[in-house]
């Protein structure tokens, strides 16, 4: 700068890795340099938070039993586990849903997302299964995966798929 002016600068920090970057908050040293004949002479320095976002989910209820239909009965069951998703920090990246360990005859699996779905503060998604005449019977332990920003989290529930009782 001319004698006696001024130079000011902005600096962006970003968590950037090839590999995963845990969250929380990073603290990052910042100083200010000015180089002189004389030398470096340090002007400044300050404390930069880099915040790295997160989210934690839960799942209710955690165990659902269903009385599977008759071959009669064409009513098909829905049954609903909803995901309360609960974002920290400034969560810009998309957010994906999955679940494994579903019987693998006459289930359907749907995820209702709000239309305006934030990933701001708390936002509620939920997983809907259909079961129907012909679904398998047992006790299944299901896994709910949820992918974003490069953090993938899950949850186990429990849905248990039982006879009906015709007397």
């Amino acid at each position: 700068p001319p004698k006696g002016g001024e130079v000011t600068s902005q600096v962006t920090i970003r968590a950037t890795a090839t590999n995963f970057v845990p969250a929380g908050t990073y603290f990052v040293k910042i100083n200010g340099a000015v180089s002189s004949p004389g030398g470096t002479i340090v002007r400044n320095s300050s404390i930069a938070t880099l915040n790295v976002p997160d989210f934690e989910f839960t799942v209710t209820p955690s165990s659902q039993t269903v009385i599977r239909q008759t071959a009669t009965d064409l009513t098909e069951k829905t049954t609903p586990f909803d995901l309360n998703l609960n974002f920290k920090g400034r969560f810009t990246a998309p957010v994906s849903f999955r679940v494994v360990g579903l019987p693998s005859l006459g289930v359907d699996s749907r995820w209702v997302v709000p239309a305006t779905f934030a990933t701001t503060g708390t936002t509620k998604v939920t997983l809907q299964i259909t079961t129907k005449s012909y679904t398998d019977l047992g006790t299944f332990t299901l896994t709910i995966y949820v992918s974003g920003g490069g953090l993938e989290k899950f949850q186990q529930v429990t849905l248990s798929i039982q006879a009906t009782t015709q007397g």
